[in-house]
């Protein structure tokens, strides 16, 4: 071995061909900054919790008084089924879907003219609305068959009695002397006066008759002749009021026949079966 050479340099040196190892360079620590959570119950979130108790505070109150009300005036109501004849608009088949264009248009006229004529009478303050229940085809006009609902709290009987009424609808039927006609006008609608009929009914006609309890209600169209139409009532509820309507064609008749009946023989208090000549219970349509 020979030709061995050693070089002693001081630290700052630097060896020959040999670079210096570098130093690491120290990356700035981010700054930690702490942010303080603000407190739940501070007063920002203390106002909304407080106005979010008052809303539904308030809907709640609103929501008992609604239903409170409501069954008031139901133990409060009187109901009138009536029906009266309109000459100058015909019968559409389509009238016999509730859910129809024609249907709704026909029934939103007179449901306005009724009002009309209660609201501007002496029982305007215990009027509160009309139902068009149902239209059928007479004498190539239209029957309209409609219900009144009055409020009156603890009211009594004769205040609402039938002729009463009943005299505030003919009333305002504007019949011509000179003419010597029945029909009259009522409020823009041609009505004959002689088809104005108007008797006192029951919610639960009203109810299931207007739609408003659908539990046993049924309409049935003979649109064939010599075709059967099978109804079967059956009930073990004494309370429940069901009502089948059978429409006709035009110039036909419809056979009713009662193959069976089981009823409780207690002067027809719970169990009965009437048949009337209308589209709603009107006493003086009944036939059976």
């Amino acid at each position: 071995i020979s030709n061995i050479s050693v070089q002693v340099v001081s630290a700052p040196g630097k060896l020959p061909g040999r670079r210096p190892p570098r130093k690491p360079i120290a990356r700035a620590k981010p700054e930690k900054q702490l942010k303080k959570k603000a407190p739940f119950w501070n007063v920002q979130n203390k106002i909304i919790l407080f106005t979010a108790f008052l809303f539904l505070l308030a809907v709640t109150a609103w929501t008992l008084l609604w239903l409170y009300i409501r069954e008031t005036e139901s133990r409060d109501a009187f109901y009138f089924a009536g029906m009266f004849r309109i000459t100058n608009i015909e019968f559409l088949p389509e009238y016999r879907q509730k859910e129809s264009r024609k249907f709704l248009s026909v029934a939103r006229t007179v449901q306005q003219v009724i009002n009309l004529v209660y609201t501007a009478s002496a029982l305007s303050r215990s009027y509160r609305q009309s139902v068009v229940a149902d239209v059928s085809n007479n004498k190539g006009g239209l029957l309209v068959h409609f219900w009144l609902v009055f409020v009156m709290p603890q009211a009594k009987g004769h205040i609402f009695c039938e002729d009463c009424v009943a005299a505030i609808l003919k009333d305002s039927i504007q019949t011509s002397i000179i003419n010597r006609t029945s029909v009259g006008n009522l409020q823009g609608l041609a009505v004959d006066m002689d088809s104005v009929v108007l008797n006192a009914g029951l919610r639960s006609d009203y109810a299931s008759t207007t739609g408003s309890d659908k539990g046993c209600s049924q309409d049935f169209y003979a649109d064939h002749l010599s075709l059967r139409y099978p109804l079967e009532i059956s009930t073990t509820s004494g309370r429940l009021m069901c009502h089948f309507k059978l429409v006709a064609l035009v110039g036909h008749l419809i056979r009713l026949s009662v193959e069976s009946v089981q009823i409780e023989a207690d002067n027809c208090v719970t169990d009965s079966l009437t048949i009337y000549d209308s589209l709603l219970p009107i006493r003086s349509t009944i036939l059976y």
